[in-house]
């Protein structure tokens, strides 16, 4: 297996229904390979009323991001979309997997 790119599965994405208008996905994620230590986005979009709120999990576990843990270089963009500063494959993190 070739180490220097990073695999990055998408799976069904959580949207959470909080008002009259449900959400509906304008722009899914897709599957993607992308360079160790490059900047990588995953787009999500979606419209609903009221706008809703996008969350990320990977391999099933909550993503964690920035703001929220002020050491993560994984940022949710306005439009939902996930933000990698850098794609990490390491032994303590790696970000490959089933978003």
């Amino acid at each position: 297996m070739n180490h220097d790119f990073l695999w990055f599965y998408l799976s069904t994405l959580a949207l959470q229904v909080l008002g009259n208008k449900a959400p509906v996905i304008l722009e899914h994620p897709l599957d993607m390979t992308v360079a160790r230590n490059e900047p990588v986005t995953l787009n999500c979009k979606a419209s609903g009323e009221p706008e809703p709120i996008i969350d990320w999990y990977k391999d099933g576990v909550p993503v964690t991001t920035a703001p929220n843990d002020p050491t993560s270089h994984r940022i949710i963009l306005p439009d939902g979309s996930l933000f990698f500063l850098r794609a990490v494959h390491g032994k303590k993190e790696m970000d490959s997997g089933i978003y």
